[in-house]
């Protein structure tokens, strides 16, 4: 039977719709197959630029169970790796200082950020320690995660910069007036010399536009929170006889790394210095621009006061049992300063002097979190303890 021409004609198209019909299904199944694995692929896994490999030893003394010696010197080993891995952030002299708060800060999340660890080789040595050499994998964003929500709100950068005459002024007049100001309100300020390095010069240039990014690089490379930006420069005003005049601007920023936030903005300008020639009217006017720049921006920071601690210590059965215990209580964060006391190793006590600029419950949680002493009481600014496992 033969199909009219008409109807055969019809029944082709229908047939040519049909398989592209067919074809076009076929085609978004696979587009929608393509996406959902790349969205497999792509969740929830850390760049492999966040991690790091790390080669470190460990080691731990021998007594009588080997197995936990080994199991010692791999802890010892993890501990190893993470602080290398920090040294990508932290300038090498403060990681070397606060190596102890660091570890402390890090405790909490060591299994988080090792990833993963491989021994290479673990042997008793003829000095009874257990040593062991691994790779260990090391998440470097979540260690830089915890050093920038543990910053020092004690420690303070400044990145102070004068010009006179568009030239720029080393005199440093500025700084001084900023850092005398910071310290008086009871902060530590950072050695400028710490970050006079290849690693820091562009952070500290950019720092000075207000490049958020390379002011919270800084703060971590310091480990300190607040980070003080001011600049002053001076220009020809005119000359009235045989007297030169200039005027004097400036802006100081302060901004708290942690929370990420500006906390002071204050400028002045218009201050007028005068000299015998223009050079000397320009530093004339920046003497007389900075402490009024200065005490303007430093009343915007919160005070730090010191704070004195007395901590009285029983059970302490000779010196050296005192020099470890004033040692531990000195690598504590935010102590300032400790002294001797009055000593009376006969009678197994002793008492130290404390400067902080904490409050005297933080100072007692971080001694119990030493587990090497009891607080035993708490009286206003003294704190009663007795020694534990000191030797």
């Amino acid at each position: 039977m033969r199909l009219p021409t008409r109807h055969a004609k019809n029944l082709v198209l229908i047939i040519l719709m049909l398989i592209y019909l067919v074809l076009l299904i076929h085609s978004y199944a696979q587009a929608g197959t393509k996406v959902t694995e790349d969205n497999t692929k792509h969740k929830a896994t850390p760049s492999s630029s966040l991690k790091v490999d790390i080669i470190a030893e460990g080691k731990a003394p021998v007594s009588e169970d080997e197995e936990e010696a080994k199991n010692t010197a791999i802890e010892h080993a993890k501990d190893v790796a993470i602080l290398k891995t920090a040294g990508h952030f932290v300038n090498s002299e403060i990681l070397q200082k606060e190596r102890i708060v660091l570890l402390k800060i890090f405790a909490s999340r060591r299994d988080e950020i090792i990833e993963d660890i491989r021994i290479l080789s673990d042997q008793k040595t003829d000095d009874d320690f257990y040593r062991i050499k691994a790779a260990i994998k090391v998440r470097k964003d979540l260690v830089e995660d915890a050093l920038m929500k543990n910053l020092f709100d004690d420690r303070v950068i400044v990145i102070a910069s004068e010009k006179n005459s568009k030239k720029a002024h080393t005199h440093y007049i500025f700084e001084k007036e900023l850092v005398r100001r910071i310290k008086g309100k009871g902060y530590t300020v950072i050695d400028s010399s710490t970050m006079k390095n290849k690693a820091t010069n562009s952070l500290i240039a950019s720092a000075r536009q207000g490049n958020h990014e390379s002011l919270r690089r800084l703060g971590i490379y310091c480990l300190a929170d607040v980070i003080v930006v001011g600049s002053v420069e001076a220009s020809f005003s005119e000359k009235t006889q045989d007297i030169y005049s200039s005027r004097g601007k400036g802006l100081v920023r302060i901004y708290r790394i942690g929370d990420k936030k500006e906390i002071v903005s204050v400028s002045r300008h218009g201050v007028k210095g005068f000299g015998s020639d223009e050079a000397k009217s320009g530093v004339d006017a920046i003497r007389r621009i900075s402490p009024m720049l200065a005490d303007e921006a430093i009343k915007g920071l919160p005070p730090k006061p010191l704070r004195k601690v007395k901590v009285f210590i029983k059970e302490i059965e000779n010196h050296a049992s005192l020099d470890k215990a004033k040692r531990m209580l000195a690598d504590m964060p935010y102590i300032r300063e400790i002294k001797n006391g009055i000593a009376d190793i006969k009678g197994e006590k002793a008492t130290l002097y404390i400067k902080t600029t904490k409050s005297i419950d933080y100072i007692v949680r971080e001694i119990a979190e030493l587990k090497r002493f009891v607080v035993t009481n708490v009286k206003e600014s003294v704190i009663f303890l007795e020694a534990r496992r000191i030797n």
